[in-house]
């Protein structure tokens, strides 16, 4: 599938879902986003890549903040 057609095609099923009204959905943000919920449940850098067939590059890309986030937390945790 072209990139294109991905647009296209989550265009309409963003439209035929009203929960989604009005969210702006691009396929870039839909692949940052699974980079994050998988961080999240705690894969590695190189698991996420095998998986979404991803460059580690794009993968450290998309999960910097939410990395930073998460040791921000454990620090702040740390001090308490």
């Amino acid at each position: 599938m072209s990139g294109d057609a991905l647009h296209h095609a989550l265009e309409r099923f963003a439209s035929d879902t009203p929960e989604l009204a009005g969210l702006n959905l691009k396929p870039h943000g839909l692949r940052a986003m699974a980079v994050c919920d998988r961080r999240l449940d705690g894969l590695s850098h190189q698991e996420i890549s095998a998986q979404l067939c991803m460059s580690m590059n794009m993968v450290m890309r998309y999960s910097k903040h939410i990395d930073q986030e998460r040791l921000a937390r454990e620090a702040n945790k740390k001090r308490t």
